[in-house]
């Protein structure tokens, strides 16, 4: 089996993620094998879609899935069930994750693409888990992309 759009776990030895053709893979044996299960089955939408889940620094098993239009996704378990974070609108093109903000229990999340309904394409970034979004780059200052 060809498994594209691979993660690893970094903190969880020997385990790998891949979404997939709608479906997510997970694998705890080095990549070995895998097992899947269908997008819709765990809370992801319905579709040929694919990308790859951005594994935390610091948690075994947090996963986040950029999913384009669809929004992000948010994992506690490994990928077996998942909960979309963003509200509509938001739309990464480029997604990943930073360090908790101080007194914050959920990290810094980031993305290039754009955060809200009728927000222009740019950086952006939440420290709430997706919920809200703050423009970080301005049209006079496009760093970041």
């Amino acid at each position: 089996m060809q498994t594209p759009n691979i993660s690893a776990d970094r903190v969880q030895p020997r385990t790998f993620y891949s979404f997939t053709s709608g479906r997510f893979y997970i694998s705890t044996n080095g990549g070995k094998s895998y097992t899947s299960s269908p997008a819709t089955s765990i809370g992801l939408p319905a579709g040929d879609l694919g990308a790859v889940a951005i594994a935390s620094h610091d948690t075994a098993g947090l996963l986040y899935l950029p999913l384009a239009e669809n929004g992000v996704y948010y994992s506690t378990n490994s990928g077996r069930k998942w909960k979309k974070i963003t509200p509509a609108g938001v739309n990464p093109t480029l997604f990943t994750i930073g360090a908790r903000a101080p007194r914050s229990k959920y990290h810094t999340l980031f993305l290039w693409g754009v955060g809200k309904t009728g927000g222009a394409f740019g950086l952006w970034r939440s420290d709430d888990n997706g919920a809200t979004w703050v423009r970080s780059n301005d049209d006079a200052h496009q760093y970041g992309g």
